[in-house]
């Protein structure tokens, strides 16, 4: 049984070897696996455009800060002025109706970025409190200290924004528009804690790494709770229900419903 298959789960293993190949230099493979997260969702585009902010403050060679800028941007554009809307129902994007406080159309969006691009962030006033506990939760398994998020986190940066400013439910901890954002913070805090060890072991020799690998890990156990609920594994009120259904169902068939319809079957 499958719980909302969704997009976004398919973006993680490319998205993670395109930066893979992209730190090793390998170009051709970067676009591969870039093309083929892109294809899974098109938020992926701000992620692959901070490569080039990563390769620019890496000071990498110019050719690796401005390929994945135009890879996004061009991919972006295609996909929000020619192949979403050909390909959605009334050539509108559906992803438009989270940003209904801007317009309803792509062009009353355009016309407000242009004329008042603070309104992108009303969403998160509106809801200025949980929005904020959100954004403490991301940060807790890092202990809240920027030094521990290493310049790979900044391909997480667009996800973050787009969660603080999006509708309450990109915001829950637990759900997968977080995907992006953890497994980015995951490799910032790998790179964070190897150039302070290196910094501590110039300066006063050990080895710093498996201490703050040890603080990371304890800061990260005691962000657990709002992960992993002891309620999500005990038996929900339609549990028996679904039982009961299944009971019925033909042993080689196949189903494909919601939750909400599967207890009405």
């Amino acid at each position: 049984h499958f719980n909302q298959i969704n997009p976004d789960h398919f973006i993680l293993p490319p998205l993670l070897f395109s930066f893979y190949f992209f730190e090793t230099g390998r170009i051709r493979p970067f676009l591969l696996f870039a093309l083929l997260a892109l294809g899974a969702k098109e938020t992926v585009a701000g992620a692959i455009f901070m490569f080039g902010v990563y390769a620019l403050l890496r000071r990498m060679r110019w050719n690796r800060v401005v390929l994945p800028m135009l890879v996004a941007t061009a991919f972006f554009a295609g996909y929000y002025f020619f192949f979403g809307p050909y390909c959605s129902a009334g050539g509108e994007l559906p992803s438009l109706r989270y940003l209904d406080h801007l317009g309803g159309s792509r062009a009353e969006i355009a016309r407000t970025l242009l004329t008042t691009p603070w309104a992108l962030c009303r969403p998160f006033f509106w809801q200025k409190a949980d929005k904020l506990i959100y954004a403490l939760l991301v940060l807790a398994p890092v202990g809240f200290l920027p030094p521990l998020l290493g310049l790979p986190s900044l391909v997480a940066l667009p996800d973050f924004f787009v969660n603080l400013i999006g509708p309450p439910g990109f915001s829950v901890l637990r759900w997968h528009y977080g995907m992006v954002i953890g497994a980015f913070f995951c490799l910032g805090s790998i790179d964070a804690i190897a150039r302070l060890a290196r910094k501590a072991q110039a300066r006063w020799g050990g080895r710093a790494e498996l201490l703050l690998s040890c603080g990371l890990l304890c800061a990260c156990l005691g962000g657990l709770g709002s992960i992993i609920n002891p309620r999500d594994w005990r038996p929900g009120p339609g549990h028996r229900a679904r039982q009961e259904v299944q009971s019925l169902l033909p042993p080689q068939a196949s189903v494909l419903s919601s939750a909400e319809l599967y207890l009405r079957l």
